[in-house]
């Protein structure tokens, strides 16, 4: 049961902190992720840098979501063409985030042809492998349940990452 307060007790003091200038400095921060220390086999539980490496990788596609978002002219999008198809239930904030919305839509849409063509073009090519086709994703395909066990085990390397170029 939770202790009884009286009515008349003033509320407790508490300062107010502004975590841009009260919190850890950018220096600060990319320090701690310096200093991480992820095995090659994982745990079966996350460990606390596993934790801190994901909450990294999270900030970074925030930040490129901002950036993509807000980048005027990017993939033809442009925030001036708003106005054009500006309805007059729809105000220009509204309009202009959902511009935002879109260029990021077509930037993963982007992202997601070139991943598949990497894909195709350098990881099924080094074990012979070849892609699933909807006939074959039904239940009783052992093809589709029992992909995940098929082909060796790859130990990642830099080569092997997708590009990161046009």
């Amino acid at each position: 049961m939770a202790p009884q307060v009286s009515s008349k007790e003033s509320p407790p003091n508490y300062t107010t902190t502004d975590p841009i200038t009260d919190g850890p400095s950018m220096e600060e921060m990319s320090a701690a992720f310096a200093n991480l220390n992820i095995p090659a086999d994982p745990p079966e539980f996350p460990t606390a840098d596993h934790c801190l490496a994901h909450l990294k990788l999270l900030n970074a596609f925030h930040a490129l979501k901002e950036d993509t978002g807000y980048t005027d002219g990017i993939f033809g999008v442009w925030d001036s063409r708003v106005e054009v198809y500006k309805l007059e239930s729809v105000d220009r904030d509204k309009a202009l985030a959902k511009t935002r919305e879109k260029r990021w839509a077509l930037f993963i849409a982007r992202a997601v042809e070139r991943f598949e063509e990497w894909w195709v073009n350098v990881l099924c090519r080094r074990e012979n492998g070849k892609r699933l086709e909807g006939k074959e994703m039904l239940a009783d395909n052992t093809m589709f349940t029992k992909f995940m066990y098929m082909g060796t085990v790859q130990k990642w390397t830099t080569a092997m990452l997708p590009p990161l170029g046009k």
